[in-house]
């Protein structure tokens, strides 16, 4: 049991270090080596609990990103309409995202790159999240409430990647530093929303954008 519980908590300081790495470095610039000093083990312990790198970062993503599709499900059933519904989602979403400030480091580092290091299983989950906002969309158009020529695609990419550039931003990267000297450091106003504030702008717009009588052209 002992020696259960040790590898348990080796395996906690493994994936604790490899999200701080990933996230800082992203998935190509990541190095094993670094990982296992910051997790404190050598590279054979390293490989003994998570196997290669591609593997581990499975692991991490799999960890920091929830499978929000299933937890979602009590509350997008509770909700009345298309409206409701698309109000829980949005929520959701920024909460989720601004839960761990790795999650916007590394879907950005991920998009730069085309995904091509994303594990099936991490897209299969981001699809997800997809599907559900495609979903309410239909909903609300089928009713009447949403306008019919609303395009879910451009929606689901604007309150995304809304979300991931301003939990960058707030987490002190990226969207930072634009120096004129060394002493100027540029913060955008929109990083003084907090997470609760920022979601509900972005439901505004989406709903005016969304709502057959907004009068939109």
């Amino acid at each position: 049991m002992r020696r259960e519980e040790s590898s348990t908590r080796t395996l906690k300081r493994i994936l604790e270090a490899a999200e701080g790495e990933f996230g800082g470095h992203g998935f190509a610039g990541a190095r094993m080596e670094r990982i296992a000093r910051r997790a404190g083990v050598n590279k054979a312990s390293l490989y003994y609990h998570v196997g290669g790198k591609q593997a581990l970062y499975k692991k991490v993503l799999m960890d920091i990103l929830p499978d929000l599709k299933g937890s979602m499900t009590d509350e997008l059933e509770a909700a009345q309409g298309a409206r409701e519904r698309m109000a829980v989602f949005i929520r959701m979403l920024a909460d989720t995202i601004a839960l761990r400030e790795s999650i916007s480091k590394i879907l950005l580092s991920e998009l730069a790159r085309g995904f091509k290091s994303m594990p099936q299983e991490v897209v299969i989950r981001l699809k997800g999240l997809f599907s559900i906002f495609r979903g309410i969309v239909i909903e609300g158009k089928e009713a009447g409430v949403f306008r019919s020529d609303y395009n879910p695609h451009v929606g689901h990419a604007m309150a995304m990647g809304g979300f991931l550039l301003i939990s960058a931003g707030r987490a002190g990267r990226g969207i930072q530093d634009i120096q004129a000297d060394p002493g100027f450091s540029y913060q955008p106003p929109v990083l003084r929303f907090s997470c609760g504030e920022l979601a509900e702008e972005v439901l505004r717009y989406m709903l005016v954008a969304m709502v057959s009588n907004a009068g939109m052209p």
